[in-house]
């Protein structure tokens, strides 16, 4: 199915393969593909790719097989590029909403320049489009942002800003004794629960019950993830979970990253005395062997708290948040436009 699609796709005019690419073919994976494209990761990424990682990616999400969505060119057996989009559902305004992450983007040295991403681009969103997705979303860098908002339609919305500071073995500790926290293996039932009461608070969240957090941040090769949940402890309910990861930098020194949490933010006060204990617990287990704590903060109320009441730093990444709309009769089209509307952690980068 996912072949003949393609096939389709390619018959229309406007998707009629420039002349300086006629010589190639695209296709879109397949397990034989498998070694031909590892060959390809060595060569663009090789610090990056694994077997168990590609293999986590592409087969294991809980919103799809991602192998349909690995758009190749290929000159002969050769794999020359690969456009990797893969499968997510959000939340947008209480609705379910189909969409896709951008990925990997790769183009064998030899054959760069001659405009081949944004072909398989162009191809790959049409794709996704025909399978009921609503958007292409992601997080480019500076080396190729320009590209997707110039070649691709996309719109950048912002720079991403870590918020970071210094930690120290006297790091100050206060976690509020109307809270407890348990450090959990996997995520468990208690945790959809949790997400389906809070969900509707958010204007656009992506949708993260049970099995994306565990594919996410239980499955994940690579990654050592470490996952807890806050409970209030009056009320005998989860009132968020957090996730956390030790990071080597390029100096060798290592980083504690808060990677995602959710809060619900029905209550500002308790949102703020909420994200206080996880900060703080945070710290604590960063502080021994850790240099820093950073994280991203994915609203305003808790931006003013970390900046003010938590002296933390802000410095911008070398990476864009930004979208493409597929279908020009989507209504939410100014919601999305809206940075503040769009609730991202590290937990939505795959960098993290």
């Amino acid at each position: 199915m996912a072949i003949n699609l393609l096939e389709n796709i390619l018959k229309r005019r406007e998707y009629e393969i420039p002349e300086q690419l006629k010589k190639f073919n695209i296709d879109v994976y397949k397990d034989c593909d498998k070694k031909n494209l590892y060959e390809l990761y060595k060569i663009v990424f090789p610090n990056y790719s694994t077997n168990k990682l590609i293999e986590w990616q592409n087969k294991s999400n809980p919103f799809g097989n991602s192998d349909e969505y690995t758009f190749l060119m290929k000159d002969g057996e050769r794999i020359i590029s690969q456009y990797a989009i893969v499968p997510k559902v959000f939340y947008i305004k209480r609705k379910e909403c189909r969409s896709i992450m951008s990925l990997g983007t790769m183009t064998h040295p030899d054959y760069r320049g001659l405009g081949i991403f944004p072909y398989l681009a162009k191809i790959a969103y049409e794709y996704a489009k025909a399978k009921g997705n609503f958007f292409v979303y992601g997080f480019p860098n500076q080396l190729i942002y320009k590209l997707r908002e110039i070649k691709l339609n996309w719109t950048i919305l912002y720079k991403l800003k870590i918020f970071y500071k210094t930690l120290s073995p006297n790091s100050e500790i206060k976690i509020n004794n109307k809270f407890t926290i348990q450090k959990i293996d996997i995520f468990s039932n208690n945790i959809n629960d949790f997400f389906f009461n809070v969900k509707d608070s958010f204007p656009i969240l992506i949708k993260k019950n049970k099995d994306y957090l565990n594919w996410r941040f239980v499955e994940r090769p690579n990654f050592e993830y470490k996952k807890f949940l806050l409970f209030d402890i009056e009320k005998g309910k989860i009132c968020s979970y957090f996730v956390l990861k030790r990071y080597v930098d390029e100096r060798k020194k290592k980083i504690g990253h808060l990677v995602d949490f959710l809060i619900d933010p029905s209550n500002v006060k308790t949102e703020a005395e909420i994200f206080k204990s996880i900060e703080a617990y945070a710290v604590k287990d960063f502080k021994e062997d850790c240099k820093k704590i950073s994280f991203l903060v994915p609203n305003e109320n808790l931006q003013s708290l970390v900046l003010k009441d938590l002296s933390y730093d802000v410095f911008e990444m070398n990476n864009y948040f930004g979208f493409k709309i597929f279908n020009v009769d989507f209504t939410d089209l100014n919601l999305l436009k809206d940075q503040k509307n769009w609730y991202n952690t590290m937990g939505e980068n795959d960098l993290f």
